[in-house]
């Protein structure tokens, strides 16, 4: 991969040179410095929300039974969690009338491992999928032809996008020019906002949201959001979160809330992933906790969760540091260190739930693209991470049966016949930039 340098100081100071190589100007630093409400676009210029608030308001019944399908990741997480409070405190919906579906792992969508439990929990009437399901086109007919009602809430790229009856996708991807920085929890907050209801007590989980996600901070209205949202902290998780780690800057958020909810999403049990929800729904309860001498004292179920969690990013960072040298170890023996994209045969190196993780520490150890992929049936699945916009370059191959997700992380899927040749294709064309 080649590389040019941006341009030289020539007299400017640090900063100017900075705002310049990123087009930007003292103006509009200030500007998103101070985005604040006026900053914010119409939720009715988002793809298909008007069906969405028309769908939603024609079937919705406070006996009906809604299922709600967190995806995997903090910005999952938060939307759903944001959805789920506002059935239960702004419609005042019944909580034994939602149903919550958990990812076993780290799978995203109407996954193998989640829709068969979906299918088989016939009571649900309603769903209402937060941060992903786009290209779940075969799934989302299935729901549809058992009289399920499905409004989906995501910002993810969409592959062919067709309508599909009792079935309204929302997505900021589609058909709009104003919106597409937004990430799930912005998406899902923006539906509230056009059924007529407050949003700001949720600013703060779309906060986290954009800055877990890595969206765009350029964007003016994501940087107003991320100024709302961290400037009135109310959620009760982040509120327990920062007690203990202070500075509600957006460093913190990303290095470490978002890094301690990813761990338990990633690795944590089941009963850990509950205790999250529980935790960011804003759930009242205490925990006993006996300390190393003996002092058995009382904390919150979030102050108990963010105990867990660091219990559990400890053991993921231990086995992250013990994967990336297998890695290492196995991209050195096959003379891969000089690939312009580096492509990991997963054979049992690192445990699925961590190939995105230690993708992204290979990424930038080595300053390249990485792909970790397992053998599944006829294909290689797995994870990518890139520095730069690698998604796109891989769909337009026609080597890959699916790259989906962010353009520098996302899911991808590769024909095991079709490994070698991709391997060279991309090797051709990233010499070539």
């Amino acid at each position: 991969m080649r590389y040019q340098l941006k341009s030289e100081i020539n007299g400017r100071g640090l900063l100017e040179t900075i705002y310049a190589n990123r087009n930007l100007d003292k103006q509009t630093v200030n500007e998103l410095l101070n985005a604040n409400k006026e900053s914010l676009n119409d939720p009715f210029e988002i793809f298909n929300m008007d069906k969405a608030v028309e769908m939603f308001k024609t079937v919705y019944r406070k006996d009906m039974v809604i299922g709600l399908i967190p995806d995997a990741d903090v910005d999952g997480m938060t939307s759903s969690s944001i959805l789920y409070q506002f059935l239960t405190r702004d419609l005042e919906h019944p909580m034994e009338n939602i149903v919550v579906f958990f990812q076993e792992g780290k799978q995203h969508g109407l996954s193998s491992d989640i829709f068969p439990r979906i299918k088989e929990s016939n009571e649900v009437d309603l769903y209402l999928i937060a941060d992903s399901s786009s290209n779940d086109k075969e799934q989302l007919k299935e729901l549809s032809q058992m009289g399920k009602v499905v409004i989906l809430l995501d910002h993810h790229q969409v592959v062919d996008y067709e309508e599909i009856e009792n079935v309204v996708i929302v997505n900021n991807q589609l058909g709009d020019l104003n919106n597409k920085g937004l990430c799930g929890a912005g998406v899902v907050t923006k539906f509230i906002e056009a059924m007529g209801y407050n949003v700001d007590k949720y600013l703060d989980l779309v906060a986290v949201g954009l800055v877990a996600d890595s969206m765009n901070m350029v964007d003016i209205q994501n940087r107003a959001y991320v100024n709302l949202g961290l400037s009135n902290i109310k959620n009760p998780l982040l509120k327990a979160f920062f007690k203990k780690y202070k500075n509600v800057i957006i460093e913190n958020v990303g290095w470490n809330c978002a890094n301690f909810i990813n761990s338990v999403i990633r690795y944590g049990t089941y009963e850990q992933k509950v205790l999250l929800w529980d935790a960011i729904v804003g759930k009242k309860e205490t925990v006993e906790y006996v300390k190393k001498d003996g002092t058995v004292i009382e904390e919150s179920l979030q102050e108990h969760f963010i105990r867990v969690s660091d219990k559990v990013k400890s053991k993921q960072n231990r086995d992250v540091k013990n994967s990336m040298g297998k890695v290492e170890k196995w991209i050195h023996k096959h003379n891969y260190e000089n690939d312009k994209v580096i492509i990991v045969i997963n054979d049992g190196l690192v445990d699925k739930t961590l190939g995105g993780l230690v993708a992204q520490k290979l990424c930038s150890k080595y300053t390249r693209p990485i792909l970790i992929l397992a053998p599944i049936e006829d294909e290689l699945s797995g994870s990518a991470r890139s520095p730069l916009d690698l998604r796109d370059i891989l769909n337009e191959s026609g080597l890959v049966t699916f790259a989906n997700g962010h353009a520098r992380a996302f899911g991808v899927s590769v024909p095991n016949d079709n490994i070698e040749e991709l391997r060279k294709y991309l090797n051709n064309y990233l010499f070539s930039c």
